[in-house]
Parts: structure tokens; sequence; C-alpha cells
């Protein structure tokens, strides 16, 4: 996916680069480091700088996986971020998001995945967008619900969260369902 910053409304969103890990250091940890964040994620939680500068770092580098930092315009902080697993010959992306606990509720989330699911789509060519979601993790269920997802399945057993097996629960996003909720696309 090509870099460049997509502004809307009072957020923008800039993919993660090495050139600018260290100015989101503090806001990552502390996003990473909130165990009602990362709950369901079978993420570690992150515990200090040096381990958040590595794993930012090692994200920076994976050449099919894209992190997508949300800032707001005013302040410049890093609220946030959705991650996209791209498997470019297959034209899908698994979705992964992620936001300090203090900004849950605002629509933050959806509006910022709506326009970086308008780029994809539009720009980078994806025909589908997949969710994989915890099984207890009813907020993220919710969340692409409402945002118009469709529940496809239940895969068994598939995350591994502090020493146990959960189920997940796959959702589904496809261009054509993405263009009759939110708009369509002139090109």
């Amino acid at each position: 996916m090509t870099p460049h910053r997509i502004d809307y409304g009072d957020f923008f969103l800039m993919p993660l680069e090495a050139s600018n890990i260290h100015s989101i250091l503090e806001d990552f940890l502390a996003i990473y480091s909130d165990e009602n964040v990362v709950r369901y994620s079978g993420f570690q939680l992150v515990e200090n700088k040096e381990e958040a500068y590595k794993l930012l770092l090692k994200y920076a580098s994976k050449n099919d996986f894209y992190i997508w930092l949300i800032y707001h315009k005013q302040s410049l902080r890093y609220m946030g971020d959705i991650s996209l697993t791209v498997d470019s010959y297959h034209h899908f992306a698994s979705v992964g998001c992620f936001l300090r606990k203090d900004y849950w509720g605002r629509g933050i989330m959806a509006t910022s995945l709506k326009e970086l699911l308008f780029y994809a789509f539009a720009e980078e060519g994806l025909h589908r967008v997949e969710a994989q979601v915890h099984e207890l993790n009813y907020r993220s269920q919710l969340f692409f619900e409402k945002f118009g997802f469709v529940y496809e399945g239940t895969l068994k057993q598939n995350f591994f969260v502090d020493g146990t097996f959960y189920d997940s629960k796959l959702y589904r996003l496809l261009f054509d369902e993405y263009m009759n909720l939110y708009g369509k696309i002139d090109f």
C-alpha cells in the first residue's frame, strides 16, 4: 500500500514508518500496556519504551503488514491505529483496530476505518477485508457488525490468549458491500 496521509474531519491517518516511531512512543506504550485495550488480542502487554520501540520497528519493516496511525489534527496526538495484513495476490486484507480507551465510544475508529477502507478498496484494489474477533470480545463484534461487516462463521480455537485457545468470529466486508453502505467511487 502506497503510504500517504488521509485527512478527514478532525483527524488524519498516517502510515507507520521508522521515521515517526519516536513521535508516538509514549502514546503507543499507553495503548499497548492497557489490559483493557489488548485483552482479547493475544498480544503481550508492552512494558516499557524499549519494548514499544522494538515492536514498532518490527511492524514498520514488514512488507505485507501496514499500520495506519490515527492522529487528532489540532493536538497531533496519536490515538490509536488500524492494521492491514494484505494478501495482494488474492486482493484481500485482515484488519485489526486499537484505540486508547479514553477515546472509545466517540465514533473515531468507525470514521477512521471508513476512510482507510475507502483508500484500500479504491486505490489499492482490495476486494475483501476480514476481521477475526475473539469470541469474548463482544464490543469488537458489535463494532464490526454496526460498521457493516458480515459474520461468516466461527473459527475453532485459533486465538491463543494467556495460555488458552479460544474461538474467533470471522467477519467480512466486500468491495460492493462497502460501496452499498458508504457510497460510490468515481474512477
